[in-house]
């Protein structure tokens, strides 16, 4: 075998590899969930990561901030405060990574209804919706630096305005 023959051979073995190795959920654009809940958009300079087949994913962009969404069995019974509660109990805090709130309001994302709620501490802002669907709840949270947050929503509300429940 000559050594172009073994360097073709390289590179074949080193396509097909990559072709079939683990990858990341989805390249920057469109996130379609595995389970066919949602499809979510995905801004050009960010990298989707995901695990337990869909129900946390995080969209890590190179310009510093961070998306988070986890997902779950909606429960009307749980109101989206108590929801709110829940994670401020685990979040909000002496010693715990938020230190104040900012605020909460109701909202819609994708024509449902939501509590949005932001929270600093740790050098971070971090604005959450919590979201209600029929049959699935979502976890939206976006994480940016205090110095360029403002600069930086933009891209969390264009991933929120392209959130679609799949039909």
């Amino acid at each position: 075998m000559t050594v172009r023959t073994m360097v073709l051979a390289a590179l074949i073995l080193a396509k097909l590899s990559f072709a079939v190795a683990p990858a990341l959920a989805a390249s920057p654009g469109i996130y379609s969930d595995p389970r066919a809940r949602f499809v979510l958009a995905v801004p050009s300079d960010a990298q989707v990561t995901e695990k337990g087949d869909g129900a946390r994913l995080a969209i890590d962009s190179r310009k510093g901030y961070r998306i988070t969404l986890q997902t779950g069995s909606s429960n009307a019974a749980v109101s989206l405060s108590k929801m709110a509660q829940k994670l401020e109990a685990i979040h909000l805090g002496p010693s715990k990574v938020w230190s104040v709130k900012l605020g909460e309001r109701a909202a819609n994302i994708g024509a449902l209804p939501a509590l949005e709620t932001t929270y600093e501490g740790s050098g971070t802002r971090v604005r959450v919706f919590i979201v209600r669907g029929r049959k699935t709840d979502f976890v939206f949270m976006f994480f940016a630096p205090l110095r360029n947050f403002d600069e930086m929503l933009p891209n969390f509300d264009w991933v929120l305005q392209n959130f679609q429940l799949a039909s």
